[in-house]
């Protein structure tokens, strides 16, 4: 299961070209008081732009190249797993924008399954067969502890060294 994030070139670019203030990477749980109010406002001014703001995302043409020679050269099923904004001005319009972000950049139909979820990922995990390619740590952690395989995703050449050393067999 892939995270959407690691096939985007620089969401935080976008942001910044969008001038919002962004909050750091963790969940918004963990997030110190002072700064839940500027999450609040990040997701409102990007709510906004609707779909579009997940639309226009430039992609990391290295990873989308890498996921495609996945699917076409090996044995692996290739699903996407994103976990929806919880924020409710952002929710309905976040799964339609980030659906045609992938149309765009890979073909309809180009993924086993689609999963924009509002759940934790980890209750996605089948077991040691599943792949789990994140950003975030905390992801990656939940993930290994529902004994499935983890990679936080850093760019597209540790990504594809990861992606041999765990399936040396169907690469």
């Amino acid at each position: 299961c892939l995270e959407e994030q690691a096939f985007v070139k620089d969401s935080d670019k976008k942001v910044k070209d969008l001038k919002i203030k962004s909050t750091p990477n963790v969940p918004s749980e963990k997030l110190p008081d002072n700064l839940k109010a500027d999450r609040i406002n990040f997701w409102k001014k990007i709510a906004e732009h609707k779909s579009n703001f997940w639309e226009t995302i430039e992609p990391n043409e290295d990873t989308v190249d890498l996921v495609k020679f996945l699917r076409y050269h090996t044995k692996l099923e290739i699903n996407i797993l994103s976990k929806l904004p919880s924020s409710d001005c952002v929710h309905d319009f976040s799964e339609e924008g980030k659906k045609k972000w992938l149309d765009q950049n890979f073909g309809e139909n180009f993924f086993d399954h689609i999963y924009l979820v509002d759940k934790n990922k980890e209750e996605y995990c089948t077991g040691p067969d599943d792949i789990l390619i994140d950003d975030r740590i905390d992801n990656c952690e939940k993930w290994k502890l529902a004994d499935g395989w983890a990679i936080e995703y850093k760019n597209a050449k540790q990504l594809k060294s990861a992606i041999e050393f765990i399936t040396k067999d169907e690469y």
